[in-house]
Protein backbone atom coordinates (compact mmCIF):
# COMPACT_ATOMS: atom_id res chain seq x y z
CA UNK A 1 0.00 0.00 0.00
CA UNK A 2 1.58 3.44 -0.80
CA UNK A 3 2.03 5.92 1.83
CA UNK A 4 1.39 9.48 1.12
CA UNK A 5 5.16 11.48 1.86
CA UNK A 6 4.38 15.03 1.17
CA UNK A 7 1.12 17.12 1.27
CA UNK A 8 0.66 20.82 -0.20
CA UNK A 9 -2.17 23.61 0.11
CA UNK A 10 -2.52 27.15 -1.30
CA UNK A 11 -4.44 29.71 -0.32
CA UNK A 12 -6.58 32.27 -2.62
CA UNK A 13 -8.42 35.16 -1.89
CA UNK A 14 -12.21 35.13 -2.98
CA UNK A 15 -13.79 31.63 -3.83
CA UNK A 16 -11.82 30.29 -6.02
CA UNK A 17 -8.34 29.76 -7.39
CA UNK A 18 -9.09 32.66 -10.12
CA UNK A 19 -8.14 35.10 -6.77
CA UNK A 20 -4.49 36.34 -6.13
CA UNK A 21 -2.70 33.43 -3.94
CA UNK A 22 -2.03 34.59 -0.29
CA UNK A 23 1.62 33.69 0.71
CA UNK A 24 3.39 30.79 -0.09
CA UNK A 25 2.81 26.97 -1.13
CA UNK A 26 2.69 25.39 1.73
CA UNK A 27 4.43 22.11 1.96
CA UNK A 28 4.73 19.61 4.70
CA UNK A 29 5.97 15.98 5.07
CA UNK A 30 3.78 12.62 4.85
CA UNK A 31 0.26 13.52 5.75
CA UNK A 32 -0.68 15.92 8.66
CA UNK A 33 -4.35 15.75 10.06
CA UNK A 34 -4.20 19.23 9.87
CA UNK A 35 -2.50 22.30 8.63
CA UNK A 36 -2.21 26.10 10.16
CA UNK A 37 -2.75 28.71 7.62
CA UNK A 38 -0.96 31.63 9.23
CA UNK A 39 2.33 33.54 9.20
CA UNK A 40 4.55 30.97 10.09
CA UNK A 41 3.42 28.62 7.44
CA UNK A 42 1.92 30.95 4.70
CA UNK A 43 5.09 33.58 5.39
CA UNK A 44 2.12 36.04 5.93
CA UNK A 45 -0.98 36.68 8.00
CA UNK A 46 -4.65 36.29 6.62
CA UNK A 47 -6.55 38.95 6.56
CA UNK A 48 -9.20 39.77 9.52
CA UNK A 49 -13.12 39.11 8.16
CA UNK A 50 -12.13 38.34 4.67
CA UNK A 51 -12.87 35.60 2.13
CA UNK A 52 -10.61 32.87 1.67
CA UNK A 53 -10.54 29.13 -0.08
CA UNK A 54 -8.02 26.55 -0.07
CA UNK A 55 -6.88 24.06 -2.21
CA UNK A 56 -4.59 20.43 -1.40
CA UNK A 57 -3.27 17.93 -3.52
CA UNK A 58 -0.89 15.48 -1.83
CA UNK A 59 1.63 12.78 -3.49
CA UNK A 60 3.25 8.97 -2.48
CA UNK A 61 5.89 7.48 -2.33
CA UNK A 62 5.32 5.62 -5.97
CA UNK A 63 5.62 9.54 -7.23
CA UNK A 64 2.03 9.16 -7.44
CA UNK A 65 0.10 13.10 -7.63
CA UNK A 66 -3.28 14.05 -7.56
CA UNK A 67 -4.97 16.47 -9.08
CA UNK A 68 -5.55 19.66 -6.49
CA UNK A 69 -9.16 19.79 -4.48
CA UNK A 70 -11.83 21.74 -5.08
CA UNK A 71 -11.53 25.02 -3.31
CA UNK A 72 -12.89 25.23 -0.32
CA UNK A 73 -13.99 28.38 0.88
CA UNK A 74 -14.03 29.83 4.59
CA UNK A 75 -14.03 33.36 6.23
CA UNK A 76 -11.79 34.56 8.51
CA UNK A 77 -13.38 36.14 11.74
CA UNK A 78 -13.87 39.67 12.42
CA UNK A 79 -11.03 41.37 14.27
CA UNK A 80 -12.07 44.18 17.06
CA UNK A 81 -9.51 45.36 20.06
CA UNK A 82 -9.79 48.27 22.84
CA UNK A 83 -8.57 51.61 21.78
CA UNK A 84 -9.19 53.19 25.08
CA UNK A 85 -10.69 52.36 28.43
CA UNK A 86 -11.36 54.70 31.29
CA UNK A 87 -12.81 54.01 34.40
CA UNK A 88 -14.77 56.59 36.23
CA UNK A 89 -17.04 57.41 39.40
CA UNK A 90 -18.71 53.45 39.44
CA UNK A 91 -18.40 53.10 35.89
CA UNK A 92 -16.01 52.08 32.68
CA UNK A 93 -15.86 53.48 29.56
CA UNK A 94 -14.38 51.50 26.74
CA UNK A 95 -14.00 52.13 22.92
CA UNK A 96 -13.05 49.61 20.45
CA UNK A 97 -11.75 49.42 16.92
CA UNK A 98 -12.93 46.36 14.03
CA UNK A 99 -10.75 44.92 11.01
CA UNK A 100 -13.05 42.95 8.48
CA UNK A 101 -14.30 43.62 5.16
CA UNK A 102 -18.12 44.33 4.98
CA UNK A 103 -18.88 42.98 1.85
CA UNK A 104 -17.82 39.83 3.61
CA UNK A 105 -19.37 39.85 7.00
CA UNK A 106 -21.04 41.81 9.04
CA UNK A 107 -20.82 42.39 12.96
CA UNK A 108 -24.55 41.17 14.69
CA UNK A 109 -23.32 42.03 18.22
CA UNK A 110 -20.23 43.68 19.91
CA UNK A 111 -19.28 44.62 23.32
CA UNK A 112 -16.88 43.81 26.48
CA UNK A 113 -16.24 41.02 28.98
CA UNK A 114 -15.30 42.12 32.16
CA UNK A 115 -13.95 40.67 34.90
CA UNK A 116 -12.58 41.31 38.64
CA UNK A 117 -9.97 38.52 37.62
CA UNK A 118 -7.07 38.46 36.01
CA UNK A 119 -8.09 35.16 35.14
CA UNK A 120 -11.64 36.36 33.75
CA UNK A 121 -13.69 34.12 36.01
CA UNK A 122 -16.78 34.78 36.22
CA UNK A 123 -16.66 37.38 33.17
CA UNK A 124 -19.63 39.54 32.54
CA UNK A 125 -20.55 39.86 29.46
CA UNK A 126 -22.19 43.57 28.18
CA UNK A 127 -22.83 44.77 25.06
CA UNK A 128 -22.48 48.00 23.05
CA UNK A 129 -26.02 49.15 21.30
CA UNK A 130 -24.37 48.56 18.30
CA UNK A 131 -20.89 48.92 16.23
CA UNK A 132 -21.06 52.75 15.95
CA UNK A 133 -21.78 52.60 20.03
CA UNK A 134 -18.66 50.71 20.26
CA UNK A 135 -16.34 52.52 18.07
CA UNK A 136 -17.59 56.40 19.92
CA UNK A 137 -17.18 54.66 23.27
CA UNK A 138 -20.08 54.10 25.78
CA UNK A 139 -20.49 54.14 29.63
CA UNK A 140 -20.96 50.60 31.22
CA UNK A 141 -22.49 50.88 35.11
CA UNK A 142 -24.14 48.75 37.66
CA UNK A 143 -20.68 47.68 38.23
CA UNK A 144 -19.00 47.76 41.58
CA UNK A 145 -17.30 50.96 43.14
CA UNK A 146 -13.06 51.19 43.81
CA UNK A 147 -12.81 48.16 41.89
CA UNK A 148 -10.26 46.83 39.08
CA UNK A 149 -11.86 45.32 36.47
CA UNK A 150 -10.04 43.09 33.29
CA UNK A 151 -11.97 43.49 30.17
CA UNK A 152 -11.18 42.00 26.72
CA UNK A 153 -13.62 42.72 24.03
CA UNK A 154 -15.58 40.47 21.59
CA UNK A 155 -17.35 40.49 18.24
CA UNK A 156 -20.07 38.46 16.89
CA UNK A 157 -20.49 38.44 12.76
CA UNK A 158 -23.59 37.39 10.81
CA UNK A 159 -22.45 33.85 10.96
CA UNK A 160 -22.69 33.66 14.64
CA UNK A 161 -19.19 33.19 15.39
CA UNK A 162 -17.51 35.07 17.98
CA UNK A 163 -13.74 36.48 18.30
CA UNK A 164 -12.67 37.70 21.93
CA UNK A 165 -9.53 39.01 22.99
CA UNK A 166 -6.90 37.15 25.63
CA UNK A 167 -7.38 37.21 29.32
CA UNK A 168 -3.47 37.56 29.07
CA UNK A 169 -3.77 40.69 27.18
CA UNK A 170 -6.79 42.21 29.40
CA UNK A 171 -7.05 45.98 29.54
CA UNK A 172 -7.42 47.44 33.16
CA UNK A 173 -9.06 50.07 35.08
CA UNK A 174 -10.67 51.23 38.19
CA UNK A 175 -13.93 51.98 38.27
CA UNK A 176 -13.87 55.01 41.15
CA UNK A 177 -16.52 55.52 44.47
CA UNK A 178 -19.76 56.57 43.01
CA UNK A 179 -20.61 60.13 43.79
CA UNK A 180 -22.12 61.13 47.21
CA UNK A 181 -25.88 60.84 47.85
CA UNK A 182 -27.19 63.94 49.51
CA UNK A 183 -30.99 64.39 50.60
CA UNK A 184 -32.10 67.40 51.97
CA UNK A 185 -35.11 67.39 54.35
CA UNK A 186 -37.13 69.16 56.77
CA UNK A 187 -36.73 72.81 55.78
CA UNK A 188 -38.09 75.63 58.09
CA UNK A 189 -37.92 79.19 57.73
CA UNK A 190 -38.74 82.05 59.78
CA UNK A 191 -38.61 85.69 58.57
CA UNK A 192 -34.72 85.92 58.34
CA UNK A 193 -33.28 82.12 58.43
CA UNK A 194 -33.78 79.02 56.52
CA UNK A 195 -33.26 75.53 58.13
CA UNK A 196 -33.12 71.70 57.79
CA UNK A 197 -31.28 68.37 57.70
CA UNK A 198 -29.07 67.13 54.96
CA UNK A 199 -28.27 63.10 55.28
CA UNK A 200 -24.62 62.36 52.58
CA UNK A 201 -24.04 58.81 51.75
CA UNK A 202 -20.85 57.79 50.10
CA UNK A 203 -18.49 54.81 50.84
CA UNK A 204 -15.31 57.16 50.22
CA UNK A 205 -14.02 59.80 52.78
CA UNK A 206 -15.75 63.08 51.52
CA UNK A 207 -13.27 66.11 50.29
CA UNK A 208 -16.21 68.60 51.33
CA UNK A 209 -19.80 70.14 51.98
CA UNK A 210 -20.77 73.05 50.85
CA UNK A 211 -24.31 75.12 50.76
CA UNK A 212 -25.25 77.35 48.28
CA UNK A 213 -27.80 80.36 48.46
CA UNK A 214 -29.67 82.86 46.12
CA UNK A 215 -33.09 84.37 45.97
CA UNK A 216 -34.63 82.72 42.59
CA UNK A 217 -35.96 85.92 42.28
CA UNK A 218 -32.15 87.58 41.20
CA UNK A 219 -30.60 90.12 44.03
CA UNK A 220 -27.06 89.29 45.05
CA UNK A 221 -24.90 86.48 43.62
CA UNK A 222 -24.26 82.87 44.64
CA UNK A 223 -23.23 83.05 48.64
CA UNK A 224 -21.73 79.76 50.12
CA UNK A 225 -21.31 78.25 53.53
CA UNK A 226 -19.07 75.38 54.35
CA UNK A 227 -20.79 72.57 56.43
CA UNK A 228 -19.46 70.36 58.60
CA UNK A 229 -17.75 67.57 56.44
CA UNK A 230 -18.99 64.33 57.83
CA UNK A 231 -21.20 60.98 56.27
CA UNK A 232 -24.58 60.73 57.83
CA UNK A 233 -27.22 63.00 59.32
CA UNK A 234 -26.86 66.57 60.19
CA UNK A 235 -28.61 69.83 60.88
CA UNK A 236 -27.58 73.42 58.73
CA UNK A 237 -28.83 76.80 59.39
CA UNK A 238 -28.43 79.98 57.36
CA UNK A 239 -29.53 83.08 59.61
CA UNK A 240 -29.64 87.20 58.12
CA UNK A 241 -25.81 88.20 59.05
CA UNK A 242 -24.21 84.92 59.16
CA UNK A 243 -20.53 85.41 57.35
CA UNK A 244 -20.20 82.91 53.98
CA UNK A 245 -17.01 81.17 52.53
CA UNK A 246 -15.73 85.24 51.88
CA UNK A 247 -16.55 86.34 54.90
CA UNK A 248 -18.98 88.67 53.71
CA UNK A 249 -22.71 88.58 55.29
CA UNK A 250 -25.21 86.31 54.16
CA UNK A 251 -28.85 88.37 53.17
CA UNK A 252 -31.93 86.44 54.33
CA UNK A 253 -35.25 88.84 53.44
CA UNK A 254 -38.63 87.90 54.96
CA UNK A 255 -40.82 86.76 52.23
CA UNK A 256 -38.42 85.66 49.77
CA UNK A 257 -37.76 82.63 48.15
CA UNK A 258 -34.30 81.37 47.96
CA UNK A 259 -32.76 78.10 46.20
CA UNK A 260 -30.35 76.17 48.51
CA UNK A 261 -28.22 73.94 46.88
CA UNK A 262 -26.08 71.38 49.31
CA UNK A 263 -22.90 69.84 47.51
CA UNK A 264 -20.70 66.77 48.53
CA UNK A 265 -17.62 66.52 46.97
CA UNK A 266 -15.45 63.14 47.81
CA UNK A 267 -11.61 62.52 47.56
CA UNK A 268 -11.85 60.74 44.50
CA UNK A 269 -13.42 64.29 43.43
CA UNK A 270 -16.95 62.45 43.02
CA UNK A 271 -19.67 65.26 43.35
CA UNK A 272 -23.21 64.87 44.40
CA UNK A 273 -25.81 67.36 45.15
CA UNK A 274 -29.18 68.49 45.96
CA UNK A 275 -31.49 71.54 45.50
CA UNK A 276 -34.57 73.02 47.02
CA UNK A 277 -36.35 76.09 47.07
CA UNK A 278 -38.13 77.33 50.60
CA UNK A 279 -39.91 81.27 51.30
CA UNK A 280 -39.21 82.71 54.59
CA UNK A 281 -42.17 83.71 56.57
CA UNK A 282 -43.62 87.57 56.86
CA UNK A 283 -41.74 89.57 59.25
CA UNK A 284 -44.17 90.34 61.81
CA UNK A 285 -45.65 93.82 62.37
CA UNK A 286 -46.30 96.26 65.20
CA UNK A 287 -48.09 99.18 65.96
CA UNK A 288 -48.16 101.63 68.72
CA UNK A 289 -51.09 104.72 69.58
CA UNK A 290 -50.86 107.31 72.66
CA UNK A 291 -54.19 106.79 74.10
CA UNK A 292 -53.30 109.92 76.52
CA UNK A 293 -51.31 111.40 79.07
CA UNK A 294 -52.78 111.34 82.45
CA UNK A 295 -50.68 112.33 86.62
CA UNK A 296 -49.22 115.43 84.72
CA UNK A 297 -48.13 117.77 87.86
CA UNK A 298 -45.63 120.65 87.25
CA UNK A 299 -42.55 118.44 86.64
CA UNK A 300 -44.02 115.17 85.89
CA UNK A 301 -46.49 112.95 83.34
CA UNK A 302 -47.46 109.54 82.51
CA UNK A 303 -47.93 108.57 78.67
CA UNK A 304 -50.55 105.78 78.13
CA UNK A 305 -49.95 103.64 75.41
CA UNK A 306 -51.57 100.60 73.45
CA UNK A 307 -49.42 98.01 70.85
CA UNK A 308 -51.30 95.79 68.56
CA UNK A 309 -49.15 92.51 66.22
CA UNK A 310 -49.45 91.07 63.48
CA UNK A 311 -47.29 87.12 63.74
CA UNK A 312 -46.13 85.66 60.63
CA UNK A 313 -45.35 82.28 62.23
CA UNK A 314 -42.86 80.19 60.68
CA UNK A 315 -42.85 77.81 57.01
CA UNK A 316 -41.84 74.09 57.03
CA UNK A 317 -40.99 72.04 53.78
CA UNK A 318 -40.65 68.73 53.67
Amino acid sequence: MATIISTELKVYSGTTTAGTQVGNTITQQGSPATVGLDSSSLGVSLTAGEQFCVIARCTNDEQYTTDWTLPYPFKTLIFTEIITLEGGTGMLSPELSFDYNNQVLTVQECGVYVSTNASGTNAQKIAAEDEQEAEQGWQITGLNENTTYYVIPYVIDNLGREYKGDWASAETANTGYSVPTVTISNVVTTYNSISGNVNITTNDTLQSVTLRIIPTGGGSGYQYKTLTNTVGLQTWSVTNGDLDDQSNPIVINPSTEYSIMITAVNTSSGSGSATVTATTAAQSTATIAITGVTNITPYSATVNLSYGSAASGGNQQQ
